[in-house]
């Protein structure tokens, strides 16, 4: 049974679920969330409705759905920031989360802007060239 067990609640800027969520992200977040027209609150529940039998599975399948939402987002033209530093409580508690479900991330969702209306350190992030872990950190072929 697909019960996908995940939910987004979001916010339009100006709107009481925005200020909401943008109150509880973390001071370095919200100063790069600050003009985000879209404010999510991602969300999975941990238990199957089928007998409340509990989900294992569920921050991979709200995983999942985000890294959809990722690439449809994408597709669409649209720039997103996912963050994990905000108060988690405080938006349960504001949203009336139910026990069962656990929040998880913050996305600020938008189309881009020209980088040089960044203020810094947010500037020489956005310009300066990624950095990744080799695949051969993470991917292997043999046991520890």
């Amino acid at each position: 049974m697909n019960e996908q067990p995940w939910m987004f609640l979001y916010g339009r800027k100006g709107s009481e679920n925005w200020t909401i969520m943008f109150d509880a992200l973390m001071e370095g977040n919200q100063a790069w969330a600050h003009r985000a027209p879209i404010l999510i609150l991602c969300m999975a529940k941990k238990n199957f409705d089928y007998k409340n039998r509990p989900n294992r599975h569920y921050a991979h399948d709200l995983g999942q759905a985000v890294a959809n939402l990722s690439l449809q987002a994408t597709e669409l033209g649209l720039n997103l920031h996912q963050m994990g530093g905000y108060h988690a409580d405080q938006l349960e508690v504001a949203f009336k989360v139910p026990e069962n479900w656990e929040s998880f991330s913050v996305i600020a969702l938008g189309y881009p802007d020209k980088a040089d209306t960044l203020e810094e350190p947010f500037l020489s992030r956005e310009l300066a060239p990624r950095q990744r872990k080799p695949t051969s950190e993470f991917v292997r072929t043999e046991a520890w």
